[in-house]
């Protein structure tokens, strides 16, 4: 089948040099009664001219059509590939159009400019359509983001708009709210694709899908923070911890983050008040789980409290 497609476009492309070499040498001039219908004979011409560079411009289309497909067929989806082929295709078959129309009427000045005018209006009045369809596009093949993946669009992802990306269009880029838990909000937002040459997008399930999480206590000045630090990390490691020492060695093995810059295992930090000490406990954690780990963090640090009859300030 495939071998068959290529001997047509081969064949095609030779009888258009077949023709071309025809009109070149001006065989037809040669027949009888060319001068007696001349007219007719310089209509046919621009005709002949005009069918000629569609041939080629449709066996250009279908050459370049197949290398993006090459190239592109292992980068996007079967459902993105098509989407931009189409786009290429319909651009291309417009560019045929305006060069049939210049070819076949003599004032084509007059088209050009009048093209140019109208596609200046337009550009004008469909300026953010045309931005966001661009912003599309940047994203079918930068892919900052995938449908399923959890990101937030703004300078601040704790103020930033967050969601679940179940669907991009040429248009908008429809997100599942989030709330600030990373937990579903129940709404669903439209953003246009232009947000992403405008706004910071941070992709919190791109690359291994964990983020940073912290755990705020307070306590008086009095509590041995020594040992709540002790039975901060002892919780933490008994619910997060070997799956902290696997994730944080796959990234270091593969060089995504620095090598000293991240422990593998929770950490506590302090922070004095004038009535209070402050411990965070700083984990990692799956972006789709943060609420569950934090809630199963919690509800065992507070057993641990009771029994050691530690008490939290507000």
């Amino acid at each position: 089948m495939k071998s068959s497609k290529n001997w047509t476009i081969f064949l095609s492309f030779v009888l258009v040099l077949i023709i071309f070499f025809l009109l070149g040498v001006d065989i037809f001039s040669y027949l009888p009664y060319t001068s007696t219908f001349a007219r007719e004979y310089t209509i046919l011409k621009k005709v002949v001219n005009t069918v000629i560079i569609i041939t080629l411009a449709v066996l250009f289309m279908e050459i370049t059509s197949g290398m993006i497909r090459r190239y592109l067929q292992h980068r996007l989806d079967s459902s993105e590939l098509k989407l931009i082929l189409s786009v290429y295709r319909y651009a291309m078959i417009s560019l045929l159009i305006a060069i049939g129309l210049i070819i076949l009427y003599r004032k084509f000045s007059t088209i050009i400019l009048s093209v140019s005018i109208i596609g200046f209006g337009l550009t004008l009045s469909l300026q953010k359509p045309i931005i966001n369809f661009v912003g599309w596009i940047s994203i079918i093949i930068g892919k900052p983001f995938r449908i399923g993946d959890r990101i937030s669009i703004g300078h601040s992802s704790a103020a930033g708009l967050k969601g679940v990306v179940y669907n991009i269009t040429p248009m908008y880029t429809s997100l599942a709210e989030l709330d600030e838990n990373l937990e579903p909000a129940g709404k669903s937002i439209n953003v246009p694709n232009e947000q992403i040459f405008t706004q910071p997008i941070i992709n919190m399930t791109k690359g291994s899908g964990y983020i940073w999480d912290e755990l705020k206590i307070k306590v008086s000045q009095s509590t041995d923070y020594n040992e709540l630090k002790k039975v901060m990390l002892d919780v933490a490691n008994k619910t997060i911890g070997k799956e902290m020492k696997k994730v944080l060695a796959d990234l270091k093995s593969k060089e995504a983050i620095n090598r000293n810059d991240a422990s593998d295992t929770p950490v506590v930090r302090y922070d004095v008040t004038a009535s209070s000490i402050a411990l965070s406990l700083r984990y990692m954690v799956n972006a789709t789980k943060k609420r569950e780990i934090k809630s199963s963090i919690t509800e065992k640090l507070i057993e641990e409290l009771k029994r050691r009859n530690i008490t939290l300030k507000e």
